[in-house]
C-alpha cells in the first residue's frame, strides 16, 4: 500500500552549493550523509559513492544528493535537476511488482541476497521523472521522524543509518533545536554497502 509522498529529490553536482542556494529561501537542513550505494540497474550492479541531505521540518521534505554518474542516480530529464518523488510503502515487494505490471519500469534498486528489490526502488514514470518507493523498515533512525503515524510501529531492519558528516552546510541553514546524528555512532548499512555478488 502506497502512502502520501514524503519527499522530492534533486540530483545536484555539489550539495553545499545547492544547500546554500535553497537556504536563501528559508530551507533548513539536516546532516549531510555519505555512504556507498550498490545500485542494481540494467542487469548489473554499480557501486557508487553518494552524498545526500534532507531538509528539516515536516513533510514533504527536499532531498539533495550527488554521485552515481552513469547510473539512474543521474537526473533523468536533460537540463533539469529534478530526479524523483519519494513515497513510503508498507508492502514493498508487492508495490514494486504492481508498478512493473502497470508498465513503470524498475530502473534501479538494491538487490538483496536473493536478487530481489530491497530498500528502495526507482521506477520510470510516463512523466520523465522517477517514482521512488522506500521501505520504512529500512529507514530506521535516518528518516524515522518523516514516517506517518501508521508506519512508525513497523519493525526496523536497518537500525543504523549511513555515516553522518559533521559539517552540514552553512550554520545559518541549520535549525538550532535540531538534534544531530553522532557520526561516531553510525556506520553504512550492509544493505547499501559493497556489492556482494559477482
Amino acid at each position: 500500500m502506497f502512502h502520501p509522498h514524503f519527499h522530492i529529490a534533486l540530483a545536484v553536482p555539489h550539495i553545499e552549493t545547492a544547500m546554500a542556494d535553497l537556504a536563501a529561501t528559508g530551507v533548513q537542513w539536516r546532516d549531510v550523509l555519505s555512504y556507498p550505494l550498490c545500485v542494481f540497474h540494467d542487469a548489473m550492479e554499480s557501486l557508487v559513492q553518494i552524498r545526500s541531505v534532507y531538509s528539516s521540518g515536516d513533510t514533504p521534505a527536499i532531498e539533495l544528493f550527488e554521485g552515481g554518474a552513469g547510473t539512474p542516480m543521474e537526473a533523468p530529464i536533460p537540463g533539469s535537476h529534478f530526479h524523483h518523488i519519494g513515497v513510503w510503502t508498507d508492502d514493498f515487494s508487492a508495490d514494486v511488482a504492481k508498478l512493473q505490471t502497470q508498465g513503470w519500469e524498475l530502473a534501479a534498486t538494491v538487490a538483496d541476497e536473493h536478487g530481489d528489490p530491497s530498500t528502495f526502488a526507482l521506477h520510470r514514470t510516463p512523466f520523465g521523472f522517477y517514482l521512488e518507493l522506500v521501505d520504512p523498515r529500512w529507514a530506521g533512525r535516518l528518516l524515522g521522524d518523516l514516517l506517518p503515524p501508521q508506519l512508525k510501529d513497523l519493525p526496523v531492519t536497518c537500525a543504523k543509518p549511513p555515516h553522518a558528516e559533521r559539517q552540514a552546510g552553512p550554520p545559518s541553514s541549520r535549525r538550532s533545536d535540531e538534534s544531530s546524528v553522532d557520526a561516531a555512532d553510525v556506520q553504512p548499512s550492509t544493505h547499501i554497502g559493497a556489492c556482494r555478488r559477482a
